[in-house]
């Protein structure tokens, strides 16, 4: 076999020895007259080197530089290359290139076959697989704990402030809890100044009697009850006064606030007399009360109770002035210490350092795949670069935009993605679970929660790449992948024809229709009636006070379902179909449109080169080492490292 190397040695000796000794007589032959380049020798005794492991020189004549004049000298030394020929009368300029296209043909070969493609070849466990086999069991464990944990946490929250309802506000009805569609009630409102006053004092006295009347934990924030108190904030505009009968007024845009304290030892009620309003100018008013609890939640080793301390608003809004009081309840709560012990009979089968471990498990599955998969796309990256100079050296064509982004696995981006979501979110939950925030909000939790829920969705996503192995299932994939970008076109092409109904909806439709309040609204319900749902009670609850926006309304809703259901919808799944029908027929007859990438890859429709046991596709482990020294091997030793670093000074040396 022939081996080449790179050497730096005096160019006018090796002329000399060459023309004297002729091109055989020495081992090592000089090539090149270029006394700016390191020149190449070719060791023909050296029997026991594989070529497909250890080329690591150009095998074409590299080109002229600025600084050589003499052309003629240079064509001959070329010529004089190309017409070597080895011992047994081969030209090795011939041999040498194509034994360069067979070590790239066998390592894009391998790059793209599957992994039990690659356990076949090279007898290697499908880790990656495993992998993600084994996190998509655990992560979804780990994000079906939290979700049990979440639910109660949010759960109690919402059940804690509907208790504050009935206990703070005057003639509060369950039925309001529900919440139902078209609305069964009106807004919580009050119409009356006698109203808002007794209002304010039944929330007050109730406050103040809360130990004597309500069934939930609850406290004052201070021991001493002669500091408990209530405050009571008034918004109003600086100047307000209004004469209707003359229609006038005088107002002062700014705004001021002002906040008054009520403790328990003032027992006066309020009223227009001791505490009057200016309801012309008036805002808001904001009623302010601070109580604290503890919640138990279910006693388990893995959940311990919390320790809340809750402010609750009591808001009357009169910023429209049309003559009522909206009311709303909202709390805030903030999360303190536990002082307290509690003594389980019997041990649980999940306890919080089991808790803790499972987390721990977690980051630790999601770091590994994480790294594998950033190693992946840096090597096909690393890869896809030596291609483009060899495809540009060896056949003077340039890749593809398509054909370049083979090289980028897309499922391995969303295995990443999914990865890193997890990690924050299980970082986030373990925070939350080891209480070392002081505010544990319903926020926290959602956030939460989202990073997990979209990270568990991706995890399930990606198993989809698995079943691109079997033949059915790599159909409707490929369907999927070549219908996508006309997909997006066509919707694209559709949402500027739905945001032409969805305003013209919303501007004429807002004083008349109780789903068109709102951009947000509107846009759900036309949504909704372009899946069939709830139609006839969009044409119905259309008010017909003014009879131009009925009628209106009917060309309207009539013009939109008939486009988009019967065109819209329709043609947007043939363009699916049109795509399946494709792919199922170039599937039908045993090829599928590929690009230049794809026909140098099929050039050997043969996987026998793979077979030899001294291999270099092998040569990270022996096939009869232990299995703990083939994962080691996998997972730290550099495969291809001898093919790659060929195909890199290969390069290297021709663009020098």
């Amino acid at each position: 076999m022939v081996r080449i190397k790179r050497r730096s040695h005096n160019v006018s000796n090796q002329n000399n020895s060459a023309k004297t000794q002729g091109s055989h007589s020495d081992p090592k032959i000089n090539f090149f007259n270029n006394p700016n380049t390191s020149n190449l020798y070719i060791d023909v005794n050296d029997e026991n080197i594989s070529p497909m492991k250890h080329i690591d020189a150009n095998i074409s004549p590299p080109p002229l530089s600025s600084k050589d004049t003499d052309k003629s000298s240079h064509d001959k030394n070329e010529n004089a290359f190309r017409n070597i020929e080895n011992q047994d009368g081969t030209n090795m300029f011939e041999e040498k290139n194509q034994q360069t296209k067979y070590l790239v043909h066998r390592r894009l070969k391998f790059f793209f076959m599957d992994p039990l493609q690659k356990w076949k070849i090279r007898k290697q466990f499908p880790w990656k697989l495993t992998l993600q086999l084994v996190k998509i069991v655990f992560v979804t464990f780990h994000i079906a704990l939290f979700t049990t944990n979440r639910y109660k946490h949010v759960v109690y929250f919402e059940h804690t402030q509907i208790s504050f309802k009935h206990l703070f506000l005057k003639d509060w009805e369950s039925n309001r809890e529900v919440i139902s569609y078209p609305p069964s009630n009106g807004i919580f409102a009050i119409y009356g100044i006698d109203e808002f006053y007794g209002s304010l004092n039944y929330a007050i006295q109730k406050y103040f009697g809360l130990e004597l009347i309500a069934i939930g934990s609850y406290d004052f924030p201070v021991n001493n009850k002669s500091e408990v108190y209530v405050e009571l904030c008034e918004y109003y505009y600086l100047v307000g006064q209004i004469w209707a009968y003359n229609h006038s007024y005088i107002f002062d845009s700014q705004t001021n606030y002002n906040c008054t304290k009520f403790y328990t030892w003032n027992t006066t009620a309020l009223s227009y007399n001791n505490f009057p309003f200016n309801f012309d100018s008036l805002i808001r008013v904001d009623l302010k009360l601070k109580l604290n609890t503890v919640h138990l939640k279910v006693l388990q080793p893995s959940i311990s109770p919390d320790c809340y301390a809750f402010e609750v608003k009591i808001s009357y809004d009169n910023s429209e002035h049309s003559g009522h009081l909206i009311i709303s309840l909202d709390t805030q709560n903030i999360q303190h210490p536990c002082h307290g012990k509690i003594y389980y009979p019997e041990k649980h089968w999940l306890s919080k350092p089991q808790l803790i471990i499972m987390n721990l498990l977690i980051l630790t599955i999601c770091s590994v795949s994480l790294y594998l998969c950033v190693r992946a796309l840096i090597r096909a990256h690393k890869l896809k670069e030596d291609c483009v100079k060899f495809f540009k050296v060896y056949y003077n064509t340039n890749l593809t935009k398509s054909d370049r982004l083979e090289f980028l696995n897309l499922w391995y981006v969303t295995i990443l993605v999914n990865d890193i979501l997890i990690i924050l979110g299980t970082l986030l939950k373990l925070e939350l679970e080891r209480k070392l925030t002081s505010n544990q909000s319903i926020l926290l939790y959602d956030t939460c929660g989202i990073l997990l829920g979209c990270g568990c969705l991706l995890v399930w996503i990606g198993i989809l790449r698995y079943l691109k192995f079997f033949a059915q299932y790599n159909v409707l994939l490929l369907t999927i992948k070549i219908a996508l970008p006309n997909v997006i076109r066509y919707l694209v092409c559709a949402i500027f024809l739905y945001m032409g109904f969805l305003i013209c909806g919303w501007v004429v439709f807002t004083p008349y229709h109780s789903k068109f309040r709102s951009i947000s609204s509107s846009s759900e319900c036309l949504f909704s009636l372009i899946n069939g749902d709830d139609m006839f009670a969009t044409f119905i609850i259309t008010s017909t006070k003014s009879s131009l926006v009925w009628w209106f309304s009917r060309i309207y809703f009539y013009a939109f379902n008939t486009l988009f259901i019967y065109v819209v919808i329709n043609l947007f799944i043939s363009v699916i179909l049109d795509t399946y029908e494709s792919i199922k027929e170039y599937w039908d007859k045993g090829h599928l449109p590929h690009g230049f990438l794809t026909d140098f890859i099929a050039q050997h429709s043969d996987c026998n080169y793979f077979n030899n046991a001294n291999d270099s596709l092998r040569n990270g482990y022996d096939p009869d080492d232990p299995m703990w020294k083939k994962c080691i091997s996998c997972c730290f030793h550099k495969r291809f490292h001898t093919e790659d670093e060929a195909i890199k000074h290969i390069l290297e040396d021709v663009e020098t």
